[in-house]
């Protein structure tokens, strides 16, 4: 051991007693040490004789006075800094415990609570230390400390320091690297000049990545090597290594770890909101979601090569076939896959070519999407024939073409889809590849990208979609879409979320995502994830551009530019059926009926459809258009709706709600009354027929047919009271209260009666109304039935209550509702009218908000009236 310590304690012996080394880094070593004149113990590190020589003690001591003006609870604070007969030195407090390098050299993979919470700690100093101007340039597991639960990020200003130095200087020497490779964003990698704080977020994310996965993200025995890959090379997905990891996590560690900055998380704000939602919003603990993937084969180039002779020597005669002067007419639905073209220097990866060529044609025939043709199909044999002429020969008016190249220890593929006569690119997909001495992941991936193409070309529910990158997240779109068609949300969020992962620049799963979130209740995570939508939106075609602007519009509850925009893309691509749905969707929040009936009637749904909007999922078809046709009174044309949803679908759970809604407007009770006894329900299903009642009770007061209203007003009491017995859920509770209440109203009880029910609703509701977590719907409730008791104090306090402790969760307008309806309890017709007025300006929608029987007492008035009147 040199003599450093001694040395070091004789020039800070006035302030610091040195008591051992605690370790050792490439930029500096650090000691433990007493701080005589504060009786506490620290932490010395002390910058290397190089590092120190190339930084400098003015910018190393300008640099470091910066940093320690950071105060943060997650920043391990500098208390000294300074220079002693050459040492470049600064103190921190010293933290029981050890660094995160050291917890990953033992345990591996880290538990995703675990790793959610540190990422949480590390992002919110980053956040903190990026608005005060400072990037620290070099986040590694090293420079993250642990104690306790907690995580300290330490060396702000040192990576700048030294950086600044080495471009002041233009040192390059191996030692003074600005930053540490395996956690290196691409720009500092390239030694880009004016590297910003996202490289902070990029190193975050290969943080994030080694402790999810149990290695960073690129790894090599030499450091340019990973350097290079950081650059060049895609990380494989996390879910290779280790299964359980949640979507939503890998999803945010990727968009860290993306190559242009531009790309990546523009904040470390914005990480926190994120990691924030996946650990607090979720209705479902973020380490017990997994999504099932199948590791990538491992073959060696050797054996693939092998494996593929036979076609390699195929594909290569067939560069000879022609059949000159060939009129054959194409069909610009069969394919022909020509041989890769080797753009390297490198003849021995000229084979190549035509196996990946074969990789794609296996690939695309298993598609069974369009006819697809090798070279082995022509007919005759020029050596000198073209791609094209080879194509032309075939018949194919599509072309599916590719180049390679090699780049340091890998090969990377493009591939394109274009027309045969005139050279047309149809499609170029996102570049593939893997290592060169394992050719199975390249080929894996190319097989993906090909079939991505493909796929967004020739599938006609992507017309109006910018084809997908990866064919696998086109799978998961499509699977998404089935569990979301069957009304199976949390298998839906699934598929969906493991497809936004896999192609962050294909749309439709977003979408569909962000209508299954809100549907879980998630409204967290489905404003998290419009948001990255609205950072991509200059990237989208326009037709996606309007899309991506109808769902912000709808989620800002600016109701009528959301449906503008979603009828601009509806009429750029009239043809398609999702486009149609998206409009009529819209037109539902913004009370527009008679374009639901417009744009969805010409639709044929069929029971083959692979539309699942035509099936239970929700805001269906079937949905949209029963309520639209209610909505305006046509009441007999929607029973005809429902008449065919039965045919097509005869096991739908929606049916027997829409054929209650129509019959009860219609005043036919006998008929309901009827339906539901013909009811199969398993227990399962006990609920739905609840909901059957409140339906049907809620609409014959809605059409003022009293007497029908008053015979289902005690059915509703009679079999909620049922199941409350049965279970005393809280659910359960709240249902009877509510039942309890519509039957005071409406089943014309004795005033003794009501007093009862109504004391009833309120033991019932109170108890949850008063917890320190209640919902607004229940402060509602309790207030609603103590208005109708007559107990005004009480209904004021929860009037003041909804007024003043639910405006977060009132972004759609759903609190001003249930304040209507308070104020309508209390007789205050005028207030009722400004919340509603309010409700529909926050996004409430027009589908399903009037099933409450007391806005019986606003039907005759004038303003509300004008408010619920459908627009033409």
């Amino acid at each position: 051991m040199s003599d450093v310590p001694s040395r070091l304690h004789h020039a800070l012996s006035d302030r610091y007693r040195i008591e051992r080394e605690l370790g050792q880094g490439g930029m500096a070593t650090v000691y433990l040490a007493d701080d005589l004149r504060h009786g506490r113990r620290v932490a010395i590190k002390v910058l290397n004789a190089d590092v120190a020589a190339t930084m400098g003690s003015d910018r190393f001591l300008r640099e470091i006075r910066i940093a320690a003006g950071l105060e943060h609870p997650h920043i391990l604070t500098l208390i000294d800094s300074g220079e002693a007969e050459g040492f470049l030195y600064y103190v921190m407090p010293y933290v029981e415990g050890r660094s995160l390098g050291d917890k990953l050299d033992r345990e591996g993979e880290l538990p995703v609570r675990d790793v959610a919470r540190l990422l949480r700690g590390v992002a919110d100093a980053l956040a903190y230390a990026h608005r005060n101007g400072v990037v620290h340039r070099d986040i590694k597991p090293d420079n993250i400390m642990l104690s306790g639960r907690h995580a300290f990020v330490v060396d702000f200003g040192i990576a700048k320091a030294l950086s600044e130095a080495v471009e002041g200087t233009h040192v390059t020497a191996t030692g003074t690297a600005v930053g540490t490779p395996a956690y290196m964003s691409p720009e500092q990698a390239a030694a880009e000049p004016n590297v910003d704080h996202r490289a902070d977020i990029y190193a975050l994310g290969a943080v994030a990545y080694e402790m999810l996965s149990g290695r960073p993200p690129f790894m090599g025995t030499r450091s340019h090597q990973v350097l290079l890959a950081h650059v060049s090379q895609v990380p494989r997905p996390i879910t290779e290594y280790r299964e359980s990891v949640p979507p939503a996590l890998e999803a945010l560690v990727m968009r860290c770890l993306e190559k242009k900055p531009a790309d990546r998380w523009q904040s470390a704000e914005e990480v926190l909101d994120v990691l924030e939602v996946i650990s607090t919003g979720a209705a479902t603990p973020v380490d017990s979601v997994s999504v099932p993937t199948t590791a990538a084969r491992r073959v060696p180039l050797l054996k693939g090569l092998v494996a593929g002779s036979a076609v390699v020597a195929a594909a290569v005669g067939a560069w000879a076939l022609l059949l000159q002067g060939s009129q054959t007419p194409l069909d610009p639905e069969r394919l022909y896959v020509a041989p890769f073209v080797n753009q390297s220097a490198d003849p021995e990866l000229d084979p190549i070519g035509p196996v990946a060529a074969d990789r794609i044609l296996q690939a695309l025939q298993e598609m069974g999407l369009v006819e697809v043709r090798g070279a082995g199909g022509a007919t005759a044999l020029d050596e000198e024939a073209s791609p094209q002429e080879v194509a032309e020969s075939l018949g194919a008016g599509t072309m599916v073409v590719g180049t390679y190249a090699a780049q340091q220890d890998s090969l990377v593929f493009q591939v394109q889809l274009q027309e045969t006569r005139g050279g047309r690119v149809l499609h170029a997909a996102r570049p593939a590849g893997g290592p060169r001495d394992d050719l199975s992941a390249a080929y894996d991936d190319l097989r993906d990208r090909a079939q991505g193409s493909v796929a967004g070309v020739f599938a006609p529910e992507l017309e109006p979609w910018t084809p997908p990158s990866s064919y696998r997240a086109y799978r998961e779109h499509l699977a998404g879409m089935e569990m979301l068609g069957r009304s199976q949300v949390p298998a839906a969020i699934r598929h969906l979320s493991a497809a936004t992962q896999l192609d962050p620049s294909f749309l439709p799963p977003f979408i569909y995502l962000s209508i299954a979130l809100n549907e879980a209740g998630l409204s967290l995570q489905a404003d998290a994830l419009l948001a990255s939508l609205a950072e991509q939106r200059s990237r989208l075609s326009q037709v996606e551009r309007h899309v991506v602007d109808f769902m912000l519009g709808i989620r800002g509850g600016t109701l009528g530019s959301g449906f503008q925009d979603a009828y601009a893309a509806y009429q750029l691509h009239p043809a398609s059926d999702e486009l149609a749905w998206i409009v009529a969707f819209a037109a539902a929040g913004d009370n527009r009926m008679q374009v639901i009936d417009e744009v969805l009637s010409p639709l044929q749904p069929s029971a083959n459809s692979s539309i699942p909007l035509y099936r239970e999922a929700p805001y269906s078809y079937w949905t949209l258009l029963t309520e639209a046709r209610h909505v305006q009174g046509l009441h007999e044309l929607e029973l005809e709706t429902v008449e065919l949803h039965k045919q097509l679908f005869p096991a739908s759970r929606l049916i027997p709600f829409e054929e209650v809604e129509a019959l009860a407007a219609l005043g036919r009770a006998d008929e309901i009354v009827a339906l539901l006894d013909g009811l199969t329900l398993s227990p399962a299903q006990r609920i739905d027929y609840g909901g059957l009642l409140d339906t049907a009770m809620d609409e014959l007061v809605a059409h003022r047919h009293t007497e029908g209203a008053r015979r289902f007003a005690t059915m509703l009491t009679e079999w909620h009271r049922a199941r409350f017995l049965d279970e005393p859920s809280r659910s359960n509770r709240v249902t009877l209260a509510a039942a309890l209440t519509k039957r005071a109203r409406h089943g014309e009880p004795s005033q003794p009666e009501r007093a009862v029910l109504l004391a009833e609703a309120r033991d019932l509701l109170q108890p949850l109304a008063d917890a320190p977590d209640a919902d607004y719907g229940w402060v509602a409730g309790a207030g609603i039935a103590a208005a109708l008791a007559g107990d005004v104090d009480a209904a004021r306090a929860a009037q003041a209550r909804l007024a003043t402790g639910f405006e977060e969760r009132n972004a759609f307008g759903f609190v001003s509702a249930a304040e209507a309806r308070l104020a309508l309890a209390l007789g205050d017709t005028t207030a009722s009218i400004g919340h509603l007025r309010e409700a529909f300006g926050r996004g409430i929608g027009y589908l399903g908000w009037y099933h409450d029987s007391l806005y019986e007492a606003l039907q005759d008035h004038p303003t509300f009236q004008e408010l619920t009147r459908p627009k033409r």
